[in-house]
């Protein structure tokens, strides 16, 4: 299970890279098999396996098995590795709920995304300040943990608020 963990948060580094390029394709309707594989494996480090197993079946649908590239198609056989045995008929779309993921996602447009930071959110929502329900949202800087063995990383903490708020908390 362990490397499960390790693997996920592998592939949550490699999506927050493109995952800011998915969002404004997705605006434009363009399509970009590169950035539909790192939302995936977003959802994937972000442990939204429902939600990333309905989104590489869609995938896989549209591609109706075209995959020319090997590191693509190497990156989408690891991904139904990994996803194995989720039923993706057990997440609901029509009432989405705001998901830690989604307060990630928002927090990523607003801040800018790099090779050093990750994003990593609290598990439960929590309520903060005037009874805004949200998710604890922290920036970790890789390059600050390896310098210092002590730190935790945390370069700042947000709180991301199902309204679309975003507060820094000191």
């Amino acid at each position: 299970m362990k490397w499960i963990q390790i693997l996920g948060l592998s592939l949550l580094i490699v999506g927050c890279q493109e995952v800011m390029e998915y969002e404004e394709e997705q605006e434009v309707t363009e399509f970009s098999l590169d950035s539909e594989l790192a939302y995936i494996e977003l959802l994937i480090g972000m442990e939204e396996l429902g939600e990333a197993r309905l989104a590489l079946d869609d995938l896989l649908l549209s591609l109706d098995g075209e995959v020319n590239d090997a590191l693509q198609q190497s990156r989408i056989n690891t991904m139904l590795m990994l996803l194995e045995g989720v039923n993706p008929e057990l997440v609901i779309h029509d009432s989405h709920d705001f998901t830690g993921s989604d307060a990630v996602i928002m927090a990523m447009e607003q801040y800018d995304v790099d090779d050093d930071i990750v994003f990593m959110y609290h598990d439960q929502p929590s309520q903060f300040g005037d009874e805004q329900l949200g998710y604890y949202v922290v920036l970790k800087s890789l390059s600050l943990m390896e310098f210092d063995q002590n730190s935790d990383g945390i370069i700042l903490t947000l709180f991301v608020s199902d309204d679309g708020k975003i507060e820094e908390i000191e």
